[in-house]
């Protein structure tokens, strides 16, 4: 299952975890879903790209599907009393894919919706839908109750389907793209509709990122390691929409896998015209943009400690320029591996980061922030346009909370926390200090026994060395004594406790879970 459906192919529809707002703005619920373009074209063929274009994205829960829809259209016009022949999505569900002929026609488990630029629906009862315009046309999003579809989900089912746009530009139909059939029998056919199947992996707002027990080879070669695996791609414009020309204009499809030793990624370019003239700022030419955030902290701003931005800029002699780092500490890119080369219609882009210089603990469910992006230079100066992953705005760059998030998967691979009790003595105070239990839920206990020091503090910290509590009490106080801490307003992860005296500390890690 490729990411563009084509005729003979079954189009899988992922169930999702974290359903769209339905207001007609792409939101992150869709970042990781497949566009799927309209390639059919029935009647008078659109003039360009800005006459008629479209493209879809399909999830499902158990309650609802939803479709995210994205049409260029330059004349919208909705006049005509039939609302068939001015602009309109249509959708078309058969559910128990029977497939019956013309002359059977639709049976009760058939049904045919259709949405009017900004107007009236048909079909749609219970359903929610809602627009927004664009530079270029428009976005529909929608979410349809399964009772208003005829039938029950279930995973793996197989249903006949179609979509398909109508472009009204003189009054009357002229143009119409659509996903699957070429026939325009097909409205009143359902022997004509293509196949769709309610699917899992599940989609969750979070990319899994799938283990490979071998060093990948990079030579921008597609080995074993990539092949039969679904790509994703950045779907969202978040600059210069009225620049894009065409589907090859500007793609960015990728994947990405994981070992021990390498984060890697897999990018197929699309760009039918590459350039590359703007000096050291490689964001302004056709360039891949990979954003790490090492630790998923997903601070308010850079932290200066593991986010990073890794450039890939096109050369017309390498393919790509060697890597160059725009943001976070400095570290040796040399170790990058990179390899590319030309396609007929862009370039290929393999790549792998070694774990040690993002700081990432390279287990199963490790979480990683991230965000792959597409700058696309069509003409002399500043970049055109831009295509982002994950991120709805172009600012993200500064903001990590922006970003997307990425799970380690697949090895086997657990980490091992501390002992559930840590009794360590340390003797840099002259002491024992001890803290119980660990991990811990609402109450950490501190034990600290025989300490020479005539003054304790006591921090609470988190990874990034941000003071959350503290306490200062005298020794006596403590001796022989268990200190409660509350630590229930803490969120789940990593902290530090840091008993101090004059001169001397010690650390101790601890886990926090609900």
């Amino acid at each position: 299952e490729k990411f563009i459906y084509k005729p003979n192919e079954v189009l899988p529809i992922h169930k999702t975890s974290s359903p769209p707002v339905i207001d007609g703005f792409w939101d992150t619920s869709w970042a990781f879903v497949p566009r799927v373009s309209m390639t059919v074209s029935l009647l008078e063929a659109p003039s360009d790209w800005f006459d008629l274009y479209s493209s879809f994205q399909a999830l499902w829960t158990p309650d609802e599907l939803y479709f995210y829809l994205s049409v260029n259209d330059d004349t919208l016009r909705t006049e005509n009393a039939d609302m068939w022949n001015n602009d309109v999505a249509e959708f078309y569900f058969d559910g128990d894919n029977s497939k019956n002929s013309a002359i059977t026609g639709y049976d009760e488990n058939d049904t045919r919706m259709g949405f009017e630029y900004m107007d009236g629906s048909l079909n749609t009862t219970n359903s929610e839908y809602a627009y927004q315009e664009t530079s270029t046309g428009y976005n529909l999003e929608i979410g349809i109750p399964f009772t208003d579809l005829k039938f029950v989900p279930s995973l793996g089912k197989l249903i006949g389907f179609d979509v398909q746009v109508t472009d009204n530009d003189t009054g009357t139909q002229n143009s119409i793209v659509r996903w699957w059939s070429d026939s325009e029998n097909s409205p009143t056919d359902p022997s004509l509709f293509g196949t769709a199947k309610l699917v899992e992996p599940e989609l969750s707002g979070i990319k899994d990122v799938y283990y490979t027990s071998s060093d990948v080879q990079i030579d921008a070669e597609m080995d074993n390691a990539w092949v039969g695996k679904e790509y994703d791609q950045a779907n969202h414009i978040v600059l210069g929409e009225e620049y894009l020309y065409s589907p090859a204009d500007a793609q960015l499809e990728w994947n990405t896998l994981w070992n021990e030793n390498y984060l890697y990624f897999w990018f197929d370019v699309k760009d039918d015209t590459l350039l590359s003239d703007g000096g050291d700022e490689y964001y302004q030419d056709d360039c891949i943009e990979v954003w790490l955030d090492g630790d998923n902290n997903k601070s308010s701003s850079l932290d200066g400690i593991n986010d990073y931005c890794f450039q890939f800029r096109y050369n017309q002699v390498s393919v790509v320029d060697t890597v160059k780092q725009s943001i976070g500490p400095t570290v040796d890119i040399s170790v990058i591996k990179q390899a590319a080369k030309f396609t007929e219609n862009g370039f290929i882009l393999e790549v792998a980061i070694p774990m040690t210089i993002l700081g990432v603990e390279a287990y199963d469910n490790s979480l990683i922030g991230f965000d792959l992006d597409y700058n696309d230079d069509d003409n002399p100066g500043d970049r055109d346009s831009k295509l982002k992953t994950y991120a709805q705005s172009d600012e993200a760059w500064q903001y990590p909370e922006l970003w997307g998030t990425a799970r380690l998967t697949g090895s086997g691979r657990v980490k091992r926390e501390d002992p559930p009790v840590s009794n360590i003595s340390d003797k840099v105070l002259g002491g024992t200090v001890s803290i119980f239990p660990n991990p811990c839920h609402d109450q950490l206990n501190i034990s600290m026994t025989d300490l020479e020091t005539p003054v304790v503090y006591i921090d609470i910290t988190d990874t990034r060395g941000r003071r959350l509590q503290s306490f200062a009490n005298s020794n006596a106080d403590h001796i022989g004594s268990v200190i409660p801490i509350d630590i229930s307003q803490l969120e789940n992860g990593i902290y530090f406790v840091k008993v101090k005296g004059e001169g001397k500390s010690c650390v101790r890690k601890f886990v926090k879970y609900d």
